[in-house]
């Protein structure tokens, strides 16, 4: 099947969604099938390079775009104007689309990059089957515990409440459901921002998937870190990642268990305020703090450590959470959002909100990192658990989530996706 992907993010060694982008291009042409990627031409340079030096397969292929007028302006206002951007250049992909589509005879569009349900994908106006997503952002810090995330955060989210709000009533968004066979969406809290005549058409699917590398996988269920259990924090500092609260969870049970440590792996700008509040509570001595690393040598990190802990308010997937399990490392974090998607009693503890005050929240996380803390057996099952439960998390079961009962209606066809079939929702089509 000819596949043609929408990935405004796609890039061989970054993080997050670029990495999300690439890794959808890599696994439907490593199943098959012939895939045609539509990217932002400042990639170019670094994809060549990566596929000159990597065995990669030969049946996909790249379609470079960027809105060249506009890239100064990019660079000026960075963050503040890359959203104004995106859209001009979803439309100018979507003209380079319609030219390679005459060319090549795609047989499915599918948006995979930016997985924002807010903002549109025009690739639906090809006339051939669309699929949207997964696609995430529904997610918001709960207003309990907004005082959570600093000043700066709340402009943030004030701001991208205001977005919700506008892409509910925002014509391309609205257009970009419709023409749409599926919409896959990573969680609850998005399903329920789409309009009523949406939901139809989505289904619950988390945006990503890992598979580590055979070296990688190791089993840890009989290990022990020397100097007691180490606690892991792997992510952006910003305000929404709840780390105000990972770091009073941990001084409220530091003192019980003097061999235990947080480790910080990251940056960003609430980072100093988080230095201090760990000097506030008396904590300094037992976190530490490393910068950004390549994320070959995050990798190698968990290998030396036992719990994360991510108290993150909104996130609609959660890599790190994966990789982590993967590696035999449980997770402590809040259910919201991807995160409480992803965790279960078998791997983790989740802790719930709803209802609770900020020092509520506190209390209970503190109570989860003190029963793991106190029972060496219980982490032994929770690092099982999560290795168990990363597994079903592949590749396999992310393709087939979204392909899934898509059934072939402008053409006769036989066997599933995995087997080269065309897909599309005959109900729909």
């Amino acid at each position: 099947m000819k596949i043609l992907l929408s990935a405004y993010a796609c890039h061989p060694t970054s993080g997050s969604e670029s990495r999300l982008g690439w890794q959808w291009a890599k696994q439907l042409a490593s199943r098959g099938h012939d895939v045609w990627v539509i990217t932002r031409g400042v990639m170019q340079q670094d994809i060549e390079h990566h596929l000159t030096t990597e065995s990669q397969p030969g049946n996909l292929n790249f379609i470079y775009h960027e809105c060249r007028a506009l890239l100064p302006w990019l660079k000026l206002f960075k963050a503040r104007f890359r959203y104004i951007y995106y859209y001009f250049w979803q439309w100018g992909a979507y003209q380079a689309a319609m030219q390679a589509h005459v060319q090549n005879g795609f047989d499915l569009v599918h948006h995979v990059t930016w997985v924002q349900y807010r903002a549109p994908s025009f690739m639906g106006r090809l006339g051939i089957p669309f699929i949207f997503g997964p696609v995430g952002g529904g997610e918001a810090s709960p207003w309990n515990l907004r005082s959570v995330i600093g000043l700066r955060q709340w402009g943030v989210d004030l701001m991208r409440d205001g977005w919700s709000l506008l892409a509910s009533i925002d014509p391309l968004v609205r257009r970009t459901y419709h023409e749409a066979i599926r919409i896959p969406v990573t969680s609850v809290d998005t399903l329920n921002k789409l309009p009523p005549w949406a939901r139809a058409k989505a289904r619950l699917q988390l945006a990503i998937a890992y598979e580590p590398s055979a070296e990688l996988q190791l089993r840890r269920a009989d290990l022990q870190n020397i100097g007691g259990v180490k606690l892991l924090y792997v992510g952006r500092f910003l305000g929404l990642k709840g780390m105000a609260l990972g770091l009073a969870a941990f001084a409220a049970v530091a003192s019980r268990f003097p061999d235990a440590s947080l480790t910080l792996v990251g940056e960003g700008p609430v980072g100093p305020a988080w230095h201090r509040l760990a000097d506030r509570l008396g904590i300094a001595g037992r976190v530490h703090w490393i910068d950004w690393l390549p994320h070959a040598e995050v990798e190698a990190l968990y290998a030396n450590h036992d719990v994360l802990l991510f108290p993150s308010l909104h996130d609609s997937g959660g890599l790190v959470l994966l990789e982590a399990m993967s590696r035999g490392l449980p997770v402590v974090c809040l259910n919201l959002g991807g995160p409480g998607m992803l965790v279960d009693e078998t791997c983790g503890i989740r802790v719930e909100v709803a209802g609770r005050t900020r020092c509520e929240v506190e209390k209970a996380l503190a109570a989860a990192l003190e029963r793991i803390l106190a029972a060496p057996e219980f982490l032994a099952s929770l690092r099982q658990g999560a290795q168990t439960r990363a597994g079903q998390f592949n590749w396999d079961h992310l393709i087939n989530g979204v392909y899934d009962g898509l059934v072939p209606a402008w053409r006769h066809a036989e066997g599933d996706f995995n087997g080269g079939a065309a897909a599309v929702n005959e109900g729909a089509a």
